[in-house]
């Protein structure tokens, strides 16, 4: 089998569904199933092998994310060479339109994966009259695939309610050999807090506005008093 990934985020970016992705390819290649990888172009960084990269410019909002420039006719030159069996659209802009146009104009089977609230996001960058347009669009691109993956119940339900079709869910899990109990190390605990017994929170992840780390740390706040 053969799946070409088709995504407008991708390494060297450190976000959510680069991660999904690198962790994803790294199961398809103890399975020996082929795969690619078609993504914006990083100026910056020298792509691995099996990433295929294209024009690209940044979000004026989000200048770490690139966004590709459909249609790239090297895509198509790149997926006859590939032959996939498979399309998964990973991301539902520029890169992903070429991919579900592709897909279409060959009868290649399509699948994609949820991965960002962006109409909820567009609270957070001023743009909040984009929503509604948001979600119009986000459901005609998805419910031209044949399966559409989210990561949780809550999430599908979301999506249903907003004309979402062939929804499933795609759940996350935890490694157990890098996140158990006995990783726990007093001596980092008590140069963090200095009562043996205190509360420690952490938080990982981007910092960014949609994140809501104010509420984060005003809870943190209310829990220690």
């Amino acid at each position: 089998m053969r799946i070409a990934f088709f995504t407008d985020t991708y390494l060297p970016q450190v976000n959510g569904v680069t991660k999904t992705i690198k962790k994803l390819r790294s199961f398809l290649k103890n399975k020996n199933i082929e795969n690619i990888v078609l993504a914006p172009e990083d100026p910056s960084e020298v792509p691995e092998e099996g990433v295929f990269t294209f024009s690209s410019f940044p979000l004026p909002f989000y200048p770490e994310m690139r966004l590709g420039v459909p249609w790239d006719k090297r895509v198509d030159d790149t997926m006859a060479a590939f032959r996939p069996d498979v399309v998964h659209l990973v991301t539902e802009y520029p890169m992903g339109l070429s991919g579900l146009w592709w897909a279409q104009k060959t009868g290649t089977p399509i699948v994609a994966s949820y991965h960002t609230n962006i109409p909820e996001y567009l609270m957070y960058y001023h743009f909040p009259f984009l929503s509604g347009s948001a979600w119009y669009y986000l459901a005609w691109f998805h419910n031209q695939c044949g399966v559409n993956f989210c990561p949780s119940q809550a999430t599908k339900a979301m999506l249903e309610s907003k004309g979402f079709k062939n929804v499933k869910v795609w759940g996350r899990g935890v490694n157990t050999g890098a996140f158990n109990p006995w990783k726990r190390d007093l001596a980092l605990r008590q140069e963090l807090c200095e009562e043996s017994d205190g509360l420690v929170l952490l938080y990982a992840g981007r910092l960014a506005p949609e994140k809501n780390l104010d509420v984060l740390t005003n809870a943190y706040s209310q829990v220690k008093r």
